[in-house]
């Protein structure tokens, strides 16, 4: 036997590589979806901020208390808190926990919110 045979080497076809990356990709690009989960944090963060400023501003400006601006972030917390409870293994019960809690709140401001559009409060 020769010992200098050289095994051959065969390239891919193309359908093959193709192949390949559709199979990689089936479940999405990752590069897209840290991109969308960045943007979506981002995106909450400055939400949050926002609003936390027009809370301020309007308990400081007028005698109301802007419930809706307090309904709409703890409905944007409660959303986010019970999303990561989900997927989120590890602290589970304490983020479920967390977003049963700010349901709880959001409902509560609903109610506040409403009595206030209707003058009861």
């Amino acid at each position: 036997m020769d010992e200098n045979k050289q095994e051959e080497v065969t390239q891919p076809t193309r359908e093959e590589i193709l192949a390949t990356a559709r199979e990689e990709n089936k479940n999405g690009d990752e590069r897209e979806k840290q991109c969308f989960a960045k943007a979506g944090t981002l995106a909450f963060s400055t939400g949050l901020l926002i609003a936390a400023v027009i809370l301020i501003v309007t308990s400081i400006r007028s005698d109301r208390f802007p419930a809706e601006i307090m309904l709409m972030m703890c409905g944007m917390q409660a959303v986010q808190s019970l999303v990561v409870a989900h997927g989120y293994r590890k602290m589970r019960k304490v983020y479920l926990t967390l977003g049963i809690f700010e349901v709880v709140c959001s409902v509560l401001f609903i109610v506040y919110w409403i009595l206030q559009l209707c003058g009861v409060v």
